[in-house]
């Protein structure tokens, strides 16, 4: 496996996101290892108002993965505000930092990007070529969440 990463500048994580960013390369490389495709690997960039913390690119997927380093139990719902409560401790993530509507956000700002460049580059290309692009959130190890809520 061939990985190129990218990044525009130094990764703006956290502690525990770059010790998320860490485990995800470690388990792309023991994962992927044996494959002979390229991966690309974009960290920690902009796309219009959106930060995207990861991007991965390959020959026939894109994914976006945004990373929450929230520990503890998660709830909340795809509209409406989230929490994390830690041993008692209850931070709020407001609607603007929900990780659906994050998710969404990130999914469409790449598939705009995507298809300005790419029609631009060759015409053939057009909005439904770019429109099959993943999105997810990855917690940080030890969250828990009740699969009927969320």
């Amino acid at each position: 496996m061939t990985l190129r990463i990218f990044s525009s500048s130094k990764p703006d994580f956290t502690v525990n996101e770059k010790r998320m960013y860490n485990r995800l390369l470690n388990s792309l490389h023991s994962h992927l290892d044996d494959s002979e495709d390229t991966y690309y690997l974009v960290v920690d960039h902009i796309i219009g108002n959106n930060q995207i913390d990861l991007l991965i690119i390959k020959k026939n997927a894109v994914i976006s993965i945004d990373m929450k380093a929230y520990s503890g139990s998660i709830t909340g719902n795809e509209n409406g505000d989230w929490a994390c409560d830690n041993d008692g401790v209850v931070v709020e993530i407001k609607r603007t930092k929900n990780p659906f509507k994050q998710c969404k956000d990130h999914r469409f700002a790449v598939m705009r990007l995507l298809s300005q460049k790419l029609t631009a580059i060759e015409p053939r290309f057009n909005e439904q070529a770019v429109d099959h692009i993943s999105s997810g959130v990855c917690f940080l190890a030890g969250m828990s969440f009740d699969e009927n809520q969320i």
